[in-house]
């Protein structure tokens, strides 16, 4: 038995537990009231709260999922990889049936309901939180604009963004997605480093081989625009307008205007958005203060800081720590 068999194996077993779980029946309860009321419900779940690595879950047995519980949204990316067997993907609109070995990558924004039919089939579902791919753009999607274009859209042009990105099986890719499961349940030591490495190679063998229509030229400002918003992440707390355009050679007008046209959102905006996303890192992973992690980020009025994370996030940054702290 490889090891992947033997994670589901006991995912299986593990499962059987869980199923008659009180606490889990109050969850599907009050999902099944949001999908009466909206249509779908928003899984707001992580796994745990780690940024920086993907969490990796095995689709439930068909028996054990609530037919009447439909289509979802949620607040992470998720990369469906059918193992074994098969599996439907229903959509509002339409429905896919992903056969053994094909990859899905999911627009979090997109409504819709996996399933599977028969207890052979075996799914993975891998997730990201959005802010991995806030802090990964530079590194993972280098010359990728199948996936830099995709995860843009995703975040700053939701309008226009695709419901998801569909893979046929490819030996290179398979492969690296399967190493990567089993790094992922395996939490070696430097994992994190060979899952960043693996999802370079797999995000790299997946765009050379699609027969996806969603590309864009390499000169392209969706292409640009990732450059900008990278560069941006890279120091929110120092950044301005004048730097930026100083940076690509353009006027503060112009940028500003190509800014507002791509992503919906003005400078101060983007500025914003990225200092909060580094925020709620430094809260999660790191022993800074807070009044460090405001100067650090550019916000000279720490009470301006509370202020802006809790229009944000609903919760000042000292609970967000709290609820978010490692166990």
């Amino acid at each position: 038995m490889n090891s992947i068999d033997f994670y589901i194996k006991q995912t299986r077993e593990l499962e059987k537990i869980r199923v008659s779980s009180p606490n889990l029946n109050q969850m599907r309860q009050k999902q099944l009231e949001e999908v009466q009321q909206k249509g779908y419900f928003l899984m707001k779940n992580f796994p745990n709260n780690n940024i920086k690595n993907p969490q990796i879950t095995l689709h439930p047995l068909p028996k054990n999922v609530n037919p009447k519980m439909l289509l979802h949204k949620h607040e992470f990316y998720e990369l469906m990889y059918v193992y074994r067997g098969s599996c439907i993907n229903h959509f509002q609109e339409n429905s896919i049936t992903m056969q053994e070995r094909e990859i899905l990558l999911l627009n979090p924004n997109t409504a819709h309901c996996p399933e599977t039919l028969t207890d052979n089939d075996c799914v993975f579902n891998i997730m990201f939180r959005q802010d991995f791919f806030r802090y990964s753009l530079d590194i993972l999607l280098k010359d990728n604009t199948l996936f830099s274009s995709f995860f843009m859209e995703c975040m700053f042009q939701t309008n226009i963004a695709q419901d998801y990105l569909f893979f046929l099986p490819d030996k290179l890719a398979t492969d690296t997605i399967e190493r990567l499961i089993v790094e992922c349940f395996e939490e070696q030591s430097c994992y994190g480093t060979v899952i960043q490495s693996l999802l370079v190679e797999l995000f790299a063998y997946l765009a050379r081989h699609s027969k996806n229509s969603f590309s864009l030229p390499k000169n392209s400002h969706e292409r640009l625009m990732m450059k900008i918003i990278t560069y941006i992440q890279e120091s929110p707390g120092e950044i301005t307008l004048q730097k930026v355009a100083e940076q690509f050679q353009y006027s503060t007008a112009y940028l500003s205007r190509m800014i507002k046209q791509h992503t919906g959102k003005n400078f101060s905006e983007i500025v914003r958005d990225c200092r909060l996303t580094k925020a709620k890192y430094y809260l999660e992973s790191s022993g800074l203060s807070i009044i460090d992690i405001a100067l650090m980020l550019g916000f000279n009025d720490v009470s301006h800081f509370y202020k802006v994370f809790k229009e944000e996030m609903n919760c000042t940054p000292t609970e967000y720590r709290k609820k978010h702290e490692l166990k």
